[in-house]
């Protein structure tokens, strides 16, 4: 028996519709933000208002052309595009660059470090290669020292990892989730800089528009970076940037010890982009301000190092309803597998509890601790597996976590393992020193900003 359809212009008129609200949403993004763009779909529009007008009455048709100019010319005017006129002095020469974002080259969005020397100290990364940081960066790289003294020994930050800890300071406390840093994928002590995707944000708004302007710009910045890289290690007059662009570059890869073309090359493909988290951590901080303590004292129990309870900052923010794609629940991310050994065979409801979880937490370090030679193993093992652990140290014969970080990726970790122990240190140091790093005297509006899509919005975040 045939199957009854709807007929061909019932189908049709869906898509119809569909198809003018489409119209109305590029309009709409067009106008403030690429004036020639917007003339051309108002000049479009007016052209078909013209042909289907019904009436057929000339004026009637002039007077609604005029009607419609005046509409366009009142939403060009209450569009959100900032001008000098409206602007405090203080924020001219930041905003001012924002109204044209969607013209920039992709270049254009990214700051590259070499730029401001001013007040730059240097970062011994690695005991062999010294990188030139600006005032907040040798801020994060004190903290590392613990200068209170409020870190037992086992979890000081050692000079090993020091470059790695001091990179995830940056991204858990100065950049927001609207920044990209620039850096090493090996090495992440070397920062090339930053890509700021704020205009982007005040122009289009969180769209799929912007998604895409942003892979496409992270996408060709990165590409020519790594162009740049090449070429300023080269004795040749340079084609992609001037010759003094070209001599600070140079004098950025001397202090990482590339100015070899084959250490560039190699540089070059090892460039990474990592997106801040500074909005999610302070966040972190609010939910973690009642749980702590409770967090602390399982572990006393246990006779764990109450360090640990800091861990649900990297593994989930303190976020218990929080789920990974691969299934992962609660602030330590167990998987089904794990919470019905260690918490419960069958009443799921407790799989997802804080305080259940971290008695499970508890069991799992006991036994990692037990068969891996130092914390750093212990901790790394929680992300990649005590097996994994102890079977690569074992074949590589090595005595700790120093020598497992030194291992190159393809052999060792991978750059999520290898930068596990620091995310971990660096949430340690940030939780420690937060009232240095975070201001406690935030404005009301820097606090609803960093809290921007928080359900902790309404409530008591001082610290």
């Amino acid at each position: 028996m045939k199957k009854k359809g709807r007929s061909k212009s019932s189908r049709s008129k869906p898509k119809a519709r569909r198809t003018q609200r489409h119209k109305k949403t590029e309009f709409l993004e067009l106008v403030g933000v690429n004036p020639g763009r917007a003339f051309k779909v108002i000049v479009k529009e007016l052209r078909l208002a013209w042909r289907t007008l019904t009436v057929k009455s000339l004026p009637l048709k002039v007077g609604a052309g005029v009607t419609t100019l005046l509409l366009v010319y009142v939403v060009l005017s209450l569009s959100h595009r900032p001008t000098r006129a409206n602007l405090p002095a203080h924020s001219i020469e930041t905003l001012s660059s924002d109204v044209p974002a969607l013209e920039k080259e992709s270049w254009d969005f990214f700051h590259p470090v070499w730029k401001n020397t001013r007040g730059w100290q240097l970062l011994p990364s690695t005991p062999d290669i010294k990188v030139g940081i600006d005032s907040t960066r040798a801020k994060m790289l004190r903290l590392t020292y613990d200068p209170e003294n409020k870190i037992s020994e086992d979890f000081k930050v050692q000079r090993f990892i020091r470059h790695r800890v001091v990179f995830w300071m940056l991204v858990h406390s100065q950049y927001s989730d609207r920044v990209q840093i620039v850096h090493d994928r090996d090495n992440p002590g070397i920062i090339y800089g930053y890509i700021d995707y704020r205009p982007l944000y005040r122009v289009l708004g969180i769209t799929k528009r912007l998604e895409i302007k942003k892979e496409r710009v992270e996408k060709e910045i990165v590409q020519e970076l790594r162009s740049r890289i090449i070429e300023s290690a080269s004795d040749e007059k340079p084609s992609l940037q001037s010759e003094d662009e070209k001599h600070s570059l140079r004098q950025f890869l001397s202090q990482v010890g590339a100015l070899s073309e084959s250490k560039a090359k190699e540089l070059a493909l090892s460039l990474r982009t990592q997106t801040g988290q500074r909005n999610e951590f302070y966040r972190a901080l609010g939910r973690s301000k009642h749980l702590l303590p409770h967090i602390e004292s399982v572990m006393k129990i246990a006779q764990m190092p109450t360090e640990l309870a800091r861990l649900p900052f990297v593994e989930s923010s303190f976020n218990y309803t929080a789920e990974s794609k691969v299934g992962a629940m609660g602030i330590w991310q167990f998987m089904p597998p794990t919470a019905r050994e260690l918490i419960h065979p069958t009443e799921k409801d407790k799989w997802t509890d804080p305080i259940w979880q971290t008695r499970g937490a508890a069991k799992l370090f006991t036994r990692y601790r037990s068969v891996l030679p130092d914390w750093g193993s212990t901790i790394t093992a929680y992300n990649s597996g005590v097996g994994r652990v102890g079977r690569m140290l074992k074949r590589h014969k090595l005595s700790g976590i120093e020598g497992l970080l030194s291992l190159p990726e393809n052999d060792g970790l991978g750059f999520a393992g290898k930068n596990f122990l620091a995310q971990f240190l660096s949430a340690l140091t940030i939780e420690n020193y937060r009232e240095d790093i975070f201001d406690p005297h935030l404005t009301q509006k820097e606090v609803a900003d960093l809290l921007k899509g928080s359900s902790l919005q309404q409530e008591n975040c001082d610290f």
